[in-house]
């Protein structure tokens, strides 16, 4: 399959491609919020509003932030004072420390930052493309084929995804999939040329849940051997 007109067709249903390579030549909207959830922030709030930290928010970033006033209110919290000091995390994991004592969080909707309730937040979950190609294992394996009478010996590469899938199922949110730890639509496999991609269904927390665990793997396991655990396989990236 072409990288490009995979790529194209990934945006087509929404999905935000990461890690996809080199074939995107500039990072779609939420793209660019993912990279600002990344940066360190500095916050130190004794007693702030929502809309005062939105108001942080657009000015440290200079980026659009959307308070969901219906949920918010709906919920019964519009009043509640948020309370925080934090110098150099990511900005992501500060909204989390603020927002959820609250039952408050975010989601990326609309090439925003939404402001909303955790409640609010299952509606607004994001689908994510992570580049898996060194997490993965994979052989080739000889194949024949029939054709008018003529029997053809075919390569075809075949890619555990399952103890990676089974993984992010039990660790990252386990009760929040559509289908507990088993199979599952909102967290799939797929091979694209050489390149091995999990497309992922979650929440913001799930997502930082997800990209914390692949970290680990990659601390855990040296480079050398997860680039080199699919020779036989369509060749693998490294990091």
């Amino acid at each position: 399959m072409n990288y490009r007109f995979a790529f194209l067709l990934l945006i087509s249903f929404g999905i935000t491609p990461l890690c996809m390579g080199q074939e995107a030549d500039a990072p779609s909207a939420d793209g660019r919020i993912d990279d600002f959830l990344k940066k360190p922030c500095r916050f130190d709030f004794a007693s702030a509003s929502i809309d005062e930290l939105a108001d942080a928010l657009r000015s440290q970033f200079d980026v659009n932030v959307v308070v969901d006033r219906a949920a918010i209110a709906q919920a019964g919290i519009d009043e509640c004072q948020l309370t925080g000091r934090v110098d150099g995390i990511a900005c992501r994991s500060a909204l989390l420390l603020m927002l959820e004592p609250h039952d408050l969080t975010f989601a990326i909707r609309w090439d925003s930052i939404v402001l909303t309730t955790q409640a609010q937040a299952d509606e607004y979950w994001r689908t994510v493309v992570y580049d898996v190609t060194d997490l993965v294992s994979g052989h080739r394996r000889a194949a024949t084929t029939s054709l008018g009478g003529q029997t053809a010996l075919q390569n075809t590469a075949s890619v555990d995804f399952d103890s990676l899938i089974h993984s992010v199922l039990v660790f990252v949110q386990p009760d929040t999939w559509s289908a507990g730890t088993g199979p599952s639509q909102d967290c799939h496999g797929m091979t694209v040329g050489p390149r091995h991609l999990l497309i992922v269904k979650q929440s913001e927390r799930g997502h930082m849940e997800i990209e914390n665990l692949f970290s680990g793997i990659h601390r855990a396991v040296p480079k050398h051997d997860r680039t080199t655990r699919s020779r036989d396989g369509p060749a693998a990236a490294t990091r």
